[in-house]
């Protein structure tokens, strides 16, 4: 078995500690990351974390491998030389990635998020501004959610446009359901579905955030097409500063409530996008 795959099933103050010793080593072995965490599960005398968690990640690391096995899955440590690089020095970094297809490429990356639900404006945004980039070679990350997320990976997948879709689930669990065919369309044209949960994982609503710094860290700029206050895409914003990432937004009529984000991220901000131009001129510039 691959030791490595253990880590995806750790308690995050495992992680942490990981990170505290490890982040920086050049290539521990898989062998050294386990011996950490056993011993550190000796001297652990914490109650919130069960004493047997350690040898329990070992025993969930056997049956994630076999799924990927079944299901063709790949996975790659923090510390192989395939990494995508941009995701190394973020904060968290996900110390095992999951992936379906290919693993994001060196070129330009457009994020894309927004609402779930956009209206006729939304829709006819993404569309209008992602068919006339003259961008290439570029490739498209998002979340594979309905809405903004899915019209983004779909008009990526019209126009040959590598693209990657990062889960709130394991790679082999898509969400929602519907998308399906989407995800077979996405790996189809040389993109991948990538994932820092371990195969069979079903999607939580605390496993979002942890996905959107993923799509933020990917990106060279970040677009915000719609959404309200109250969306999700906010954690994506969140992180997208944290990390010292270009955003963009659509401006939108300001009594719609699908233009309180972006609007707002204008206002304090981020590149307003009003043509294809303003796109290409952002990821010239990275």
């Amino acid at each position: 078995m691959d030791n490595f795959l253990f880590l995806s099933h750790l308690p995050n103050r495992y992680l942490l500690q990981i990170e505290k010793r490890f982040k920086n080593d050049l290539f521990p072995t898989s062998q050294e990351l386990v011996r950490f965490c056993l011993n550190l599960q000796r001297i652990e005398d914490s109650t919130e974390i069960p004493k047997n968690a350690a040898e329990k990640a070992l025993d969930l690391a056997i049956e994630s491998e076999q799924i990927c096995k079944w299901e063709g899955i790949h996975s790659i440590s923090f510390w192989s030389e395939d990494y995508p690089e941009k995701l190394r020095n973020i904060e968290n970094p996900p110390f095992i990635l999951f992936f379906q297809g290919n693993l994001p490429s060196k070129n330009k990356t457009l994020s894309v998020v927004g609402t779930r639900q956009p209206d006729a404006y939304g829709i006819k945004s993404v569309g209008s501004i992602l068919s006339k980039l003259n961008t290439r070679p570029i490739q498209v990350v998002s979340g594979l959610a309905e809405g903004i997320d899915s019209l983004a990976h779909s008009w990526a997948c019209e126009l040959e446009i590598p693209n990657w879709a990062v889960l709130g689930s394991g790679v082999d669990v898509i969400y929602p359901e519907s998308n399906k065919n989407l995800a077979r369309r996405i790996l189809k044209g040389g993109g991948g579905i990538l994932s820092e949960f371990a195969p069979a994982t079903k999607p939580k609503p605390f496993h979002f955030p942890r996905r959107n710094r993923i799509i933020s860290a990917l990106s060279d700029v970040l677009w915000v097409v719609q959404g309200t206050f109250k969306s999700g895409t906010r954690h994506t914003i969140d992180y997208a500063c944290k990390q010292s990432k270009t955003v963009a937004a659509v401006p939108g009529e300001i009594f719609n409530p699908l233009s309180e984000v972006p609007n707002r991220l204008i206002l304090e901000g981020a590149h307003s996008v009003l043509c294809p131009l303003d796109l290409d001129l952002l990821l010239a510039s990275k």
